[in-house]
């Protein structure tokens, strides 16, 4: 097993696995897209605060239309990994987000 840090983790999400819904994802490099998605989420936020919220809208479609897709493909992979199947994740995006 090859000794990995949390940023490698994320890095491999975003650029190798960025869209693979196949296969497995470990619980560290879950968590670890989640952390690092949420920390550049309140960064993005902050930078929109700087220009008074006049590009804020730009500054979310951007951070949407670039982590969507990678947090999703995780979330199918991690599901896979604890034995859950595409259903699962569909339930657990509809309990969350509130989507029909």
């Amino acid at each position: 097993m090859e000794n990995r840090n949390i940023l490698q983790y994320f890095f491999d999400c975003v650029t190798i696995n960025y869209a693979n819904f196949r296969g497995r994802s470990r619980r560290k490099e879950y968590w670890s897209l989640i952390l690092f998605t949420f920390i550049i989420f309140i960064l993005f936020l902050t930078i929109g605060d700087l220009f008074e919220g006049q590009y804020q809208q730009y500054f979310f479609g951007f951070f949407f239309i670039a982590f969507f897709l990678p947090v999703l493909s995780a979330g199918v992979r991690r599901m896979h990994d604890i034995e859950l199947t595409i259903l699962a994740a569909e339930c657990n995006k509809v309990a969350m987000f509130n989507v029909p």
